[in-house]
């Protein structure tokens, strides 16, 4: 495995699903061994169909507070009827990554390099300096946060806790929109 992998950033992988080998493999190059599923494939439906049935939903938001992201996953077919074509092929499609501070909501701060220039801690004034004028302003997690759209792809929504960036939520922009 290339060490170059590891430098990709989970904002990249947007519209493929971990199923895409170049994406499974930087998953596991990060350790990330959990994959969205369907009930059938939980490990206990036999014994328990409506707890599979559970653990499938949950399997849609794998939280990975060590890398201070949390990754969001929509089945394919929803994924395609709500932003158009996935980017792989695969059962399910990665729509949404969502970048933390160090202590908020338990993850440890993010690493990463975060797309659009954007970074944590940054300022209300920094932010719309890189991503313009935000289109929303509304309250996410109870924090008050601004929706900005980035090259008309992607929805960009940061939350703020003493005008700091501590939640940036980085989607895949709803089809047509």
């Amino acid at each position: 495995m290339s060490t170059t992998l590891l430098h990709h950033t989970p904002t990249e992988w947007l519209g493929y699903s971990p199923d895409h080998p170049p994406f499974d493999e930087w998953l596991t190059a990060s350790r990330v061994y959990e994959r969205p599923h369907n009930a059938v494939d939980d490990e206990i439906f036999s014994v328990d169909k409506e707890k599979a049935s559970q653990n499938a939903k949950l399997s849609l938001i794998e939280e990975i507070e060590r890398l201070g992201i949390c990754c969001v996953y929509e089945t394919r077919r929803d994924y395609q009827r709500l932003f158009g074509p996935a980017l792989s092929e695969g059962l399910f499609v990665l729509k949404e990554v969502v970048f933390y501070a160090d202590g908020v909501q338990g993850y440890q701060g993010c690493k990463l390099a975060l797309p659009f220039g954007l970074g944590l801690g940054m300022s209300r004034i920094e932010i719309g300096e890189r991503l313009g004028k935000a289109i929303d302003r509304r309250k996410v997690f109870d924090l008050p946060s601004d929706r900005y759209l980035c090259e008309a792809e992607y929805m960009v929504n940061v939350s703020y806790e003493s005008d700091k960036a501590v939640i940036i939520h980085v989607s895949v922009c709803i089809f047509g929109a």
